[in-house]
C-alpha cells in the first residue's frame, strides 16, 4: 500500500508540474512566442515581489511606504536585467528573425496578452531594438493609497509621461508643445513640494525636458543651419511652441531660457551655451548636495592615500600598461578624463572612453546628478577640476583613490583611478586630521556643511549627537570634537571647531 501510495503520489506530482508548464506555453497558442522556463520564473518572481510588496505596506506609516517604494523599484530594475538578459535572443528576433519572420501586429499583442498578466509588456525603443518593462501604471496603482502626497502625484505624473514612447531613432515623438506641457507639470510639482525627497530626481528629470525642448534631438532638431555660410534658423513650428509657452506662462523659470536661446541662437556655440545656462540655473544645487554627501570620505581617502602610499617614493605613471608603481609596488589604474584649462580661464571637463568613466555617467545618471552625464562641457565657475573629481569618484563608493598628471598630449591634467590599495587608505581618520579636513573643506569647496559634517562621521565610523546647534562628536578614549553651526538664511554654516 505504501509503495502506491508513492507511486500515485509522484504521478500526480508529475502531471501538475506537466500540465503547468503546458499551460504556460499554450496559455497563447503562437509559435513566435516562446518564454523559456527559466523567464517564467522571473514573470513570476516579479509577480510574487509585488504581492509581498502590497502585504507589507498594510502595515507601513506613509514615510515607511515611501522608502518601500524606492526598495521595490530598486528591486524590479534588477529582475528586469534578469529577464531581459534570460530572453535576449527572443527580444532580438522580434525585428531580426533569421528566418525573416518578424513579428506581426498579433504577435505583438498575442506576447503581452501574456506578459500583463504579470504587469509586464513588450516595449519597442526604436532602432530595431526591444525591451520588457513593468507597466506604466504599476507603482502608482500599488502605492497611490499608502504613500505621503508628494511621492502620490510624483507617480502619477510619472505613469502619465510613461504612457508613450518619448524618444526613438535620436527623434523625439512627442510634439514640442507636449514637452512644454510636462515641463510645466513638473515645475509646479517643484513649487508644490519644494520640500520633497523627490526633488533631487524631479529637477534631473525636468532640465533634460529643458534640454529637448531648445535643442531638439538630431533628427529632431529646433535649429537648423550653420554648416556651408548657411545662417542658424529656429524651426518655425519650435519659435511658435515658445511664443506660446511665454504667452500662457509668463512666470516659469524656462522662459529666461527660452528668451537665452533666442538672443543666442546664431551663435556657433549655442548647444553648448545652452546646456551651461541650464547647469548653473538649474543644477548646481543637485551637484552641490551630492558632492557634500562624499567629499569627507574622499578627502580623507586622497590624505590617507598620499601618506600612505606617496610619501617618500618615486612613483611612475606607464600608459603602456596602465599602472602606477616605484620599486616594490604596482598598482592598476584606469584614466576617467581630461581637465583643459583655456585661454579665457575656463575649464572644460573631456570624459575618457573608459569602462570607469561610462560606469561613472551611469552612476551618476541613476542618481539624478546630472553634470556628471556630459561628455564634454564647461564647469560651473564654482567648482574646481579637483571637486569635480572628487564628486565623479565619490558617488561610486568603491575603494578607490585618484590622481593626475600634466599631459600636454591630451591638452590639460590627466586623471586616472587607482584601485587595489591597502586597506590603510581607507581606514577612518582621527580627531585631529578629521578636524583639518573639515577646515579644509569649507574653506575650499562650496558645500552644504551639515551634509558634510553629517556624512563624514558617518562614513568615519564615529558616534556623534546633536545638542542644539551644535555636533559633539565622540572619537573615544575622551576625544570629542564640537562643531558649532550657525544658521544663514535656509543654510547651517559651520561657525567653529573646537578640539
Amino acid at each position: 500500500m505504501k509503495k502506491i501510495g508513492i507511486i500515485i503520489l509522484l504521478t500526480f506530482s508529475f502531471l501538475l508540474l506537466t500540465s503547468c508548464n503546458k499551460g504556460k506555453n499554450e496559455e497563447v497558442k503562437n509559435e513566435k512566442i516562446k518564454f523559456s522556463e527559466e523567464s517564467y520564473s522571473l514573470f513570476e518572481k516579479f509577480a510574487t515581489d509585488k504581492k509581498e510588496t502590497i502585504e507589507k505596506l498594510k502595515s507601513l506609516n506613509k514615510e515607511e511606504a515611501n522608502n518601500l517604494y524606492e526598495e521595490y523599484q530598486a528591486q524590479n530594475n534588477h529582475t528586469l536585467y534578469d529577464i531581459e538578459d534570460a530572453l535576449a535572443g527572443f527580444l532580438d528576433s522580434i525585428y531580426n528573425d533569421t528566418n525573416g519572420e518578424n513579428f506581426t501586429d498579433k504577435d505583438w499583442a498575442d506576447a503581452n496578452k501574456i506578459l500583463n498578466k504579470y504587469d509586464l509588456e513588450l516595449w519597442d525603443i526604436g532602432e530595431g531594438m526591444v525591451t520588457i518593462r513593468e507597466l506604466p501604471h504599476l507603482y502608482y496603482d500599488m502605492f497611490k493609497d499608502y504613500v505621503t502626497d508628494d511621492y502620490k502625484e510624483y507617480l502619477k505624473i510619472w505613469a502619465k509621461d510613461g504612457e508613450k514612447l518619448y524618444q526613438a531613432d535620436a527623434g523625439l515623438l512627442v510634439s514640442f508643445e507636449e514637452i512644454g506641457e510636462r515641463i510645466i507639470t513638473w515645475e509646479n510639482f517643484l513649487n508644490k513640494y519644494p520640500d520633497s525627497k523627490l526633488n533631487i530626481k524631479v529637477t534631473a528629470l525636468l532640465n533634460s525636458y529643458r534640454e529637448d525642448y531648445l535643442l531638439g534631438m538630431d533628427n529632431t532638431p529646433t535649429l537648423d543651419g550653420g554648416y556651408d555660410n548657411i545662417p542658424i534658423t529656429i524651426d518655425e513650428a519650435a519659435k511658435k511652441e515658445y511664443d506660446r509657452f511665454m504667452k500662457k506662462y509668463p512666470n516659469s523659470p524656462t522662459v529666461e531660457l527660452i528668451k537665452y536661446l533666442l538672443e543666442n541662437y546664431q551663435n556657433n556655440n549655442i548647444y553648448d551655451l545652452i546646456r551651461n545656462k541650464i547647469l548653473n540655473e538649474f543644477e548646481l544645487d543637485l551637484t552641490k548636495e551630492a558632492l557634500s554627501e562624499n567629499l569627507g570620505r574622499v578627502l580623507a581617502i586622497q590624505d590617507n592615500f598620499n601618506e600612505n602610499i606617496f610619501t617618500g617614493a618615486d612613483w611612475t605613471v606607464n600608459l603602456d600598461d596602465n599602472t602606477f608603481s616605484n620599486a616594490k609596488e604596482k598598482y592598476p589604474i584606469e584614466f576617467i578624463g581630461t581637465a583643459v584649462l583655456k585661454e579665457n580661464g575656463e575649464t572644460i571637463w573631456i570624459w575618457e572612453d573608459s569602462s570607469l568613466a561610462m560606469e561613472i555617467q551611469a552612476t551618476a545618471g541613476n542618481n539624478a546628478i546630472p553634470i556628471l552625464t556630459y561628455n564634454s562641457f564647461e564647469l560651473p565657475e564654482n567648482m574646481s577640476e579637483n571637486a569635480f573629481v572628487s564628486l565623479a569618484c565619490g558617488i561610486l563608493h568603491d575603494k578607490i583613490a585618484f590622481s593626475g598628471i600634466d599631459y600636454t598630449e591630451k591638452g590639460g591634467m590627466y586623471y586616472f583611478v587607482v584601485s587595489k590599495l591597502p586597506e590603510t587608505v581607507f581606514s577612518p581618520v582621527g580627531i585631529k586630521k578629521f578636524a583639518d579636513i573639515t577646515e579644509l573643506a569649507i574653506k575650499n569647496y562650496d558645500i552644504d556643511h551639515k551634509i558634510f559634517v553629517e556624512n563624514f562621521l558617518e562614513w568615519n565610523k564615529t558616534k556623534y549627537e546633536w545638542q542644539e546647534d551644535k555636533i559633539i562628536a565622540d572619537f573615544g578614549n575622551e576625544d570629542k570634537l564640537e562643531i558649532q553651526f550657525e544658521k544663514i538664511e535656509n543654510e547651517y554654516r559651520i561657525k567653529e571647531i573646537i578640539l
